[in-house]
Order: structure tokens, then sequence, then C-alpha cells
């Protein structure tokens, strides 16, 4: 006869063996880490039953050993009674008989509970081990997809970068470079005209200049020999 904790694991089981048939998008990054965190969650609750159920298993295994010295000591008991040739303390022997079918029934449904809690306590053990197995594997799988993930990120945003190099280098080609050239030659040409008069015309300045100090001075040279020639001469001495 199942107990209460025999039937709740049951149905642990069943939900687990839901979980790990459980049909999911590998294409889906955040399905797969749900799927993960879940393993992860079912592995936990039942790593803790199967620790309550290995205590139950190995507890009844002692109720069993317990009950079978019992029995193998009441027989003894017996025998040792029966074997006293002392017909008045058979009465003694028929009490023991009555504890020794009492124990033989007890036996027998620790020997069924046993077998249930043992039989549990396997399941369970292989429960944990699929879960592990699976979480293993879904893990592995998270890291690969997070992995195609990330490069195919890198590669998008390489295709990204070379379609902008590439639409500016296209761009660049619209532009004549000839064109350009003739137009900085025209510009230089008309600066250098520019500067040539311009340094004429500062060259005329100069000259008008240096003509006027000259011109000045030829004239003051002028007066002072007219004054020279205007001068009367000193009379002689007597």
């Amino acid at each position: 006869m199942q107990s209460i904790f025999d039937k709740a694991r049951v149905l642990l089981l069943s939900n687990l063996h839901g979980l790990l048939d459980r049909m999911i998008d590998l294409n889906s990054i955040g399905a797969v880490k749900q799927y993960v965190r879940d393993l992860e969650d079912a592995t936990e609750q039942v790593g803790g039953q199967t620790a309550v159920a290995e205590g139950h298993y190995r507890s009844l295994d002692d109720e069993v050993k317990i009950t079978k010295t019992q029995i193998a000591s009441t027989e003894e008991n017996i025998r040792l009674i029966l074997g006293d040739d002392d017909e008045s303390n058979d009465v003694h022997a028929e009490t023991l008989a009555v504890k020794l079918i009492s124990l033989g029934e007890k036996l027998t449904q620790q020997q069924a509970d046993y077998a249930t809690a043992k039989q549990t306590y396997e399941a369970m053990q292989q429960a944990e081990r699929q879960l592990k197995a699976k979480h293993g594997e879904m893990l592995g799988n998270l890291k690969r997809l997070e992995a195609m993930d990330r490069t195919a990120k890198a590669q998008e945003q390489a295709a990204e970068a070379i379609s902008a190099a590439q639409a500016l280098t296209e761009s660049g080609t619209s532009v004549s470079v000839d064109d350009v050239a003739a137009r900085v030659r025209q510009r230089s040409a008309v600066a250098d005209a520019k500067f040539r008069k311009a340094m004429g015309e500062m060259a005329g300045m100069l000259d008008a200049a240096v003509v006027n100090v000259q011109a000045k001075n030829l004239v003051a040279k002028m007066k002072a020999e007219l004054k020279g020639s205007k001068t009367p001469e000193p009379a002689p001495a007597s």
C-alpha cells in the first residue's frame, strides 16, 4: 500500500516526465534560458525528495531487519519450550506462536512497504540523473546559441560598417578630381595675378616716394647755391 508521500512522489515524477518531454523552440534564446531555469528548479526539488525517499527506504530496511530478528528470537524460544519435555509449558509456546504469527504479518507488510519505498527511491534517483543530464544538454545548447547570437550580431555590425564605408566611397566617385584641380589652378592664377598687381603698385608707390625725396633734396641744394651766389663779397682791408 502506497503512503501519501509515495503518491506525492509519483505525481512529482509524472510532472518531471512532462518537463523532460517539453517541446521548446531552440531558436529562441529566451525560451531556452527559461527551460534551463525550470530544469534547475526541478533538479533542486527532486534532489530534496530523493533524500527524503532514501531516508524512508533505509528506515524501512532497518524495521524489516528488526522484525526478522524478533521472529528468529521468538521461534528459538518456542523451540526451547517445546524441547524441555514439560508439556505444562506448552501453553507458553502457544502464546509465543500467536506473537510469531503477528510478527509474520508485520514482516509481510514491512517488506511490501520496503519494496515500494525502494522502487520510489530508485525512480527518484533515475529522475534526478535524467534532469541533470537534460540540464547539462540544454545548458550546452544555450551557450552554443548565445555564441551564435554574438557572432551574428558582430557580422551584422560589420555588414553595416561595410555598407556605410561603401556608400561613402561611392559618393566620392561623383566628385570629379580633375574639375576640382582645374578650379584650384584657376583660383591660384587669379590669386597670383592679384599678388603681382599688389606688389607692382607697392613698388610704384616706393619709387614715387624716392623721387619726391630726391626732388626735395635737389630743390634744397639749388636754393643753397642761389643764396651762396647772392652773398656780397667782403670789402678789402685798408
